[in-house]
Parts: C-alpha cells; structure tokens; sequence
C-alpha cells in the first residue's frame, strides 16, 4: 500500500517535499513499520552524483585529449608515469580509506573529530 504525502514543518532538508510512504504489513496484518522515500532528496542526490560524473568526464577528456597536445613525448611519458605512480598511492592504503568511510558514513562531525588526527597521521606512515 503506498500513500502520497507532504512533509512540511520539518528541521531536515530532506524531510522537506513529496514523500512516498510504503506500510509493511507482518503476518498479523499490523502496521508496525513505515519506509519512507523521499522524492525530493532522492531527485537532489541523483543530480549531485550525475554532475560529479560529468566533471570527472570533462577532467578525463583534459588529461587524455588536451595535455598530450600540449606537451612534448618525453614529458607527456613523465606525466603517464607520475599518474602510475598515484594510481599506486590509491592502492597501498589497504582498504584504510573505504574502512574509514563506513566508520564515519552518517555520523557528525564532533563524533568523529577525535578520530580524524589519528586518521590521517597512520595514512602519512
């Protein structure tokens, strides 16, 4: 059973808007939980991620098209070898990273800011 509803009077952003309201009925056909998808939010992170999409498309164009045009043989090989040599840089952490984004994923930041100097000074080793 789905309802349309109209959050409004809320503090969070994404409470704001069109909600679509699901009721999951148990065996005894009792209302206990509700899931609630917010239109508006959903819209707002399917854009947010579509553009950060076409920036990394604009930049891979750049890099491949552009900068080879531009630069003479032998430092466009300099170049392809210091992108090699970050591309390793993403590797060698070992998973710390992807760790650390569902450690933190969803918390505030006052919760997490003890953690963070810790953080990043194991990454500098």
């Amino acid at each position: 059973m789905y309802l349309l509803s109209l959050a409004n009077g809320s503090e969070n952003h994404y409470d704001k808007g069109i909600t679509i309201v699901r009721s999951l009925k148990t065996d005894n056909n009792s209302s206990e939980t509700q899931n609630v998808f917010n239109l508006r939010a959903f819209g707002s992170d399917v854009l947010i991620y579509s553009s950060g999409q076409i920036l990394l498309l604009i930049f891979s164009l750049v890099q491949s098209l552009i900068i080879p045009k531009y630069l003479p043989t032998a430092d466009y090989g300099y170049w392809q070898l210091f992108l090699l040599y970050t591309t390793y840089g993403g590797i060698l952490h070992f998973g710390f990273i992807d760790g650390i984004l569902v450690r933190w994923a969803g918390k505030e930041f006052g919760d997490i800011e003890q953690e963070i100097h810790l953080a990043f000074r194991f990454l500098l080793i």
